[in-house]
């Protein structure tokens, strides 16, 4: 059950680390104030791609992915095996990107990117050097942290909510749901490299979980801010901390709140 509870908060991580400033923003932007309702669709729709990444763990579980592919495709698994390097490189490059991005922008706007991107490249470099077991377990130390600050941003914003943002709802909502698969479902391939057999019995536990704090997270920011002004922000979901705070507290709690997200890419 502990190692279950581990790659469902890795689960989290990942389909959370694309979120902001990402899938937040092409989801706003393609179906306004419908995004909260384009969330959901693609959640429910996601189940496909999902069953298929369970199909893949569940055959031969004591395999990762890249066993797995040697095992089934000898003649041609040095081509399969390019491919799924490119795939995961390109998402570990986007993550990274909107990382630091996020850092310069939000925290660090004097400093240059690339002594931001070494201060975030050196501790990675090292945690990816040790076993499954250590990546797993810091992992779940971050997650309790991201959760606890995520409850405080939700309590602060329930009384910010106004329902009138939310609607009309517009045929436009189906065109957020290709941008939900692609950012925040698909990337859960990436759990493949762990060979475990405790991974497929985590999958649709993480899927549906981590849905839960998307799809909270895009409600409020679209409820509390408007479609417009959300549509004219590079990161709406942080701006609502400010929102939400700015008349209870004398210093910057947003700022403190907003290390959530940073804690989910890295």
């Amino acid at each position: 059950m502990k190692k279950n509870i581990s790659y469902i908060i890795l689960i989290y991580f990942i389909t959370r680390s694309t979120f902001v400033g990402i899938s937040f923003l092409t989801q706003s932007t393609l179906t306004g104030q419908n995004a909260w309702l384009s969330v959901l669709l693609g959640f429910i729709i996601g189940f496909i791609p999902i069953t298929i990444i369970y199909k893949i763990a569940k055959y031969k579980p004591e395999l990762n992915i890249i066993e797995k592919i040697n095992y089934l495709f000898p003649k041609t698994n040095k081509i399969i095996k390019t491919i799924l390097f490119l795939t995961y490189f390109l998402f570990a490059i986007i993550t990274f990107w909107n990382l630091t991005n996020l850092a310069n922008t939000q925290f660090l706007n004097k400093t240059p990117l690339f002594v931001i991107s070494i201060s975030f490249i050196i501790p990675i470099i090292y945690l990816l050097s040790k076993n499954n077991k250590i990546i797993l377990r810091v992992g779940v130390i971050l997650f309790f942290i991201s959760v606890f600050l995520f409850l405080i941003s939700f309590v602060g914003l329930t009384n910010k909510i106004k329902i009138y943002n939310l609607f009309p709802v517009e045929y436009n909502l189906f065109k957020g749901i290709i941008p939900y698969l692609s950012y925040n479902v698909l990337p859960i391939f990436v759990i493949l490299l762990f060979p475990n057999d405790k991974v497929y019995k985590s999958i649709y536990k993480g899927y549906i979980f981590s849905f839960l704090f998307i799809f909270i997270a895009t409600f409020l920011t679209i409820s509390v801010l408007g479609n417009k002004f959300t549509m004219l922000l590079q990161y709406p979901e942080l701006f609502i901390l400010k929102h939400a705070f700015q008349h209870v507290l004398t210093f910057r709690l947003e700022h403190f709140l907003i290390i959530q997200w940073v804690l989910d890419m890295f």
